[in-house]
């Protein structure tokens, strides 16, 4: 292929990064253009990422923080051609302004191709509202138009693919109940290709399904991941949650075998850091169509004892039966005192098409430690009872089971859990006979005996399972995109470290010799 027929990167990109530039990236940046010009192929341009990132939430807020959202914004709006090459889109930014403040205006006026954009949604804005005053740029608080700015961007980008944003918060956006627009015809066009959606907050945000209902609307829409929402509190969508768990799960099976519930292409779904009620839970839930993937994570402070609220695993599993037909991949992250009823086991046998499930350890050992006893011994009656228990509630269609979570060392939880549950998982085919993979996620100070995982391991070669141990010391908080490393992950939760990159695996295999040379 001739240079000559390579398209150039736009000029107006290149000097509106340089701008940006330390005077010693410059000559960096100078030389990658070059580079990248000769080598470049089309296909380069068909695959545009745009991040705007602040680099600390918690950051002292300046006057210009925004001026690269406005300035990108104003480019594609004046290159259409370049705008539907973008496909991926993150926006973490510090927002100019709080939401309870008025001061601040852009009196000097927008950057000119964003001025019509913005005027007309905040023309839209007012007769939706009915408030006045505010169709003029020099009369609008700075959040209000910086958050329509965001929203003129995002539509602007006909095939836009990924969505990573925080900009649909309290504080505004477009579908928050502070600055709620509905979207007409064309810019419900403009999401159409919208797959994947990361919806963040760091600000633990009170959820006002508005800002995540158009989501569960688009048609291409496969993938929605939730971070750090608040249940409602006040309000009238209050009173429209807080409902007996009875009744929401009895209006849900009710609603799900109507045929004017409405429903979702949404197929994974993810809800973490978060304190949402049950009734808000299964909302979500029965939004989807066929959930194919499901993941919860509480938040760390949802058991603290406010409102004397808390949450029942086991309706959250009950309720996740709409989908026994269709679940494969299912995440549950627990703190203690939820995953138990009555010292029983969290049943998941209604979940018959289950493939990987990904539980804390306390599901399996929690209840069964409680219990007073001796010590548990290999081939003991004791253990024998409590493997029982395991193997009826595991659904018999699991192929990949992981365990994760802290254990302390040398309690009951941790006899339980390599003595009567791990030997029994790789020995016993007759409860789970489609058992592939089993990884152990644990945090401890020292990694289990090597001759009791050497043990396990052998186990677990005969039987033709894949077994993999990973260990790490102090809490370490999990990747929030994907249900496991092995699952497609764009976006990270600022602050939040990836436990691959923490995490250590232990070579059991190499335990052999070691155990010999001593």
């Amino acid at each position: 292929m001739s240079p000559r027929s390579l398209p150039d990167l736009p000029e107006e990109l290149i000097e509106d990064v340089a701008s940006r530039c330390r005077k010693p990236d410059l000559a960096n940046l100078a030389l990658a253009s070059r580079q990248l010009n000769r080598i470049a192929s089309a296909v380069l341009y068909r695959h545009i990422s745009i991040v705007l990132k602040a680099k600390n939430y918690r950051s002292i807020r300046h006057e210009n923080s925004l001026e690269p959202l406005h300035s990108i914004t104003a480019l594609l709006l004046q290159r259409p051609e370049l705008a539907a090459c973008v496909r991926h889109l993150t926006l973490r930014l510090d927002w100019n302004d709080r939401e309870d403040t008025e001061e601040g205006c852009y009196a000097d006026g927008l950057l000119p191709a964003l001025e019509d954009g913005v005027i007309a949604m905040l023309q839209r804005y007012e007769a939706e509202h009915s408030v006045h005053t505010r169709s003029s740029l020099t009369s609008s608080p700075k959040w209000l138009v910086d958050k329509f700015v965001a929203v003129l961007l995002s539509l602007s980008l006909p095939n836009l693919v990924y969505l990573d944003t925080d900009f649909m918060r309290r504080a505004g956006g477009l579908f928050s109940h502070r600055v709620s627009l509905p979207l007409n015809e064309e810019e419900s066009k403009n999401l159409s290709h919208v797959r994947e959606v990361l919806f963040c907050s760091i600000a633990k945000d009170v959820l006002d399904f508005s800002n995540v209902e158009v989501f569960f609307s688009l048609p291409a829409c496969r993938k929605v991941c939730m971070y750090g929402l608040e249940r409602i509190h006040h309000g009238v969508d209050s009173e429209r949650f807080e409902e007996g768990d009875d009744n929401v799960l009895a209006r849900l099976k009710h609603g799900r075998a109507s045929t004017s519930w409405p429903t979702s292409s949404v197929e994974h779904l993810e809800i973490r850091s978060s304190t949402l009620t049950f009734a808000e839970i299964c909302h979500l839930i029965g939004r989807c169509k066929a959930l194919h993937t499901f993941g919860y994570e509480h938040s760390p402070d949802y058991n603290d004892g406010r409102d004397g609220f808390s949450l029942n695993m086991w309706n959250v599993v009950d309720a996740l039966g709409v989908h026994a037909e269709t679940l494969q991949e299912l995440y549950l992250n627990a703190y203690a005192g939820d995953v138990t009823v009555d010292g029983e086991l969290l049943d998941f046998r209604k979940l018959s098409h289950l493939r990987h499930l990904k539980i804390p350890t306390d599901c399996l050992t929690s209840a069964l430690a409680a219990d007073d006893g001796g010590l548990i011994e290999q081939g003991s009656p004791d253990q024998d009872a409590l493997w029982a228990q395991v193997k009826k509630v595991l659904p018999a269609s699991l192929q990949k089971l992981t365990l994760t979570g802290p254990v302390k060392e040398h309690t009951r939880e941790w006899r339980v859990l390599f003595a009567a549950v791990l030997p029994r998982l790789v020995y016993d085919k007759t409860a789970l006979p489609e058992l592939k993979e089993i990884i152990i996620q644990i945090s401890c100070k020292s990694a289990p005996p090597a001759q009791t995982l050497l043990t396990i391991q052998r186990f677990a070669k005969r039987q033709g399972i894949e077994l993999r141990f990973f260990h790490w010391y102090r809490a370490v908080r999990q990747r929030v995109w994907g249900i496991d490393e092995d699952v497609h992950c764009w976006a990270v939760v600022p602050n939040q470290r990836n436990i691959a990159s923490k995490t250590a695996e232990i070579d059991v295999e190499g335990l052999e010799d070691e155990i010999l040379e001593e």
